[in-house]
C-alpha cells in the first residue's frame, strides 16, 4: 500500500466519514451577575451605536428591559453584532418589549459585541426607557446534537478548590429537566447555549465547567 506525505503534494479524496463524538469541557470563569449592566439607560432611538460598559465575561445572551415600569407605546428593535463561542460572525434583531417591566432575551450568546444599535428612528408619547443587561443564558463552544449530550456541569466556588458542586448530572438530582433529559427545555440545540438560574443554578462568583459531547465538524 502506497504511502503519502505533505511532500508528494496535493491528495484528492472524494469524503472522510468520521462518526463518533468527542468530549468538551466549556469553563466559564468568575461568572458575572445577569443584572451586570452593558447599556443603563436608552431613551431615544438614534441608529448609531450605544456605548457600553462592559464586555461579555464568558459566551451569553443579552437581555433588554423595559425599565419605565409602564405598559409602552410602542416597541423598539435593537440590532447586536459579535461573535458567539465558535468565532462565528452574528447579527441578531431583538425587539424590545412593550408590557411593563417585560424582559426579552436574545437567541445568539455573545463571546464578543462588536455593537447594539437602536433600529428605530421615532419618538411617540411613552416611548419608553430600556436598560440592557447580561442574561443567564451561556453559550457553547462546540455544536450540540441531542439535549442528553451534556453530561455534567459542575460548579467551583474558587478555581482549584478541590471538589466541586454537581449541578447537572447523568442521573439528574435537581429534577427531570437536567442532564440526561431529551425534552431538556434550558438546553437549545438551535443555538448552542444552557441556561442556568432558570433551573435554580447560581454560578454568579464561581466556576461553571459543563462537560458535553459534540460530532466532529
Amino acid at each position: 500500500m502506497p504511502r503519502y506525505s505533505l511532500r508528494d503534494g496535493k491528495i484528492a479524496m472524494d469524503k472522510i466519514s468520521i462518526t463518533g463524538k468527542l468530549m468538551v469541557s466549556d469553563r466559564f470563569e468568575n461568572v458575572l451577575a445577569s443584572t451586570e449592566v452593558l447599556v443603563a439607560s436608552v431613551v431615544q432611538a438614534t441608529g448609531t451605536a450605544l456605548t457600553l460598559s462592559t464586555a461579555p465575561d464568558c459566551p451569553r445572551a443579552i437581555k433588554i428591559c423595559n425599565a419605565a415600569q409602564a405598559q409602552l407605546a410602542s416597541t423598539r428593535r435593537f440590532k447586536v453584532v459579535g461573535y458567539n463561542a465558535k468565532g462565528d460572525y452574528v447579527t441578531e434583531i431583538v425587539t424590545a418589549p412593550v408590557g411593563t417591566a417585560g424582559v426579552i432575551t436574545s437567541n445568539n450568546a455573545f463571546a464578543y459585541i462588536g455593537s447594539i444599535a437602536p433600529l428605530d428612528n421615532r419618538v411617540v408619547t411613552n416611548f419608553g426607557t430600556f436598560a440592557i443587561t447580561f442574561s443567564d443564558k451561556l453559550g457553547l463552544s462546540h455544536p450540540l446534537k441531542a439535549k442528553q449530550d451534556i453530561r455534567s456541569a459542575t460548579r467551583y466556588t474558587q478555581p482549584g478548590s478541590g471538589a466541586g458542586e454537581f449541578l447537572w448530572t447523568t442521573s439528574p438530582n435537581k429534577g427531570s429537566e437536567l442532564v440526561g433529559s431529551a425534552t431538556n427545555k434550558y438546553v437549545n440545540l438551535t443555538y448552542d447555549t444552557i441556561q442556568t438560574a432558570s433551573v435554580g443554578i447560581n454560578v454568579t462568583g464561581s466556576t461553571l465547567i459543563v462537560r458535553y459531547l459534540s460530532e466532529f465538524q
